[in-house]
């Protein structure tokens, strides 16, 4: 059993939001997990991506693990081999599905746990608002996934990663200003 509800943001706009929990062995994010937020600075971000990468861009696949709406996943399209989207709220993945109009972008509609990240690449997860134990399950999966010159970037910090890390930066987001943590498989 969940509970659904919708909230009104500003400009009209409203999302809907499903409180859970684990139900018949299945994990549902909380309330507090699903609020939407975005990177806003994208150029530096990319620049932030090429300079703690030594190959080039167009030769990787950007994940953005909880896309949203697609923005930079759309944004970053020219700028990668590869441009993937995943994000577990229908609503925010329809919405970028209408405005992908390229080849090299893909938008999943699921949860991040339930998809493979295919190497080389570079992943974005603004897991600012993720609890502690998605934080955790995130972490093991990236330990798993990632190899060899991933580079990887979190707002939030994971202490499973701490041997990866590398650097942290502030950027704009549609919060304020955040920090984003940069880690490097190697």
């Amino acid at each position: 059993m969940y509970l659904s509800f919708f909230v009104k943001l500003n400009f009209n706009t409203s999302v809907k939001y499903e409180c859970s929990k684990v139900i018949s062995g299945h994990f549902i994010m909380s309330y507090y997990e699903m609020t939407y937020g975005e990177i806003l600075d994208t150029k530096y971000l990319y620049q932030i991506i090429q300079n703690h990468n030594p190959y080039l861009c167009k030769n990787l696949h950007f994940y953005d693990l909880g896309s949203g709406y697609g923005n930079i996943v759309l944004q970053f399209r020219n700028h990668f081999k590869k441009t993937i989207g995943v994000e577990l709220v229908k609503e925010r993945h329809d919405i970028a599905e209408k405005k992908n109009n390229y080849l090299n972008v893909i938008f999943i509609h699921n949860n991040f746990f339930h998809i493979y990240l295919q190497n080389p690449c570079v992943v974005l997860v603004n897991n600012l608002c993720l609890g502690k134990g998605t934080n955790k399950r995130l972490g093991i999966k990236l330990l798993k996934e990632l190899t060899n010159n991933d580079v990887l970037i979190l707002t939030k910090k994971i202490s499973t990663l701490e041997k990866y890390y590398i650097d942290q930066f502030l950027i704009t987001c549609s919060w304020g200003e955040s920090e984003i943590y940069v880690y490097k498989w190697k």
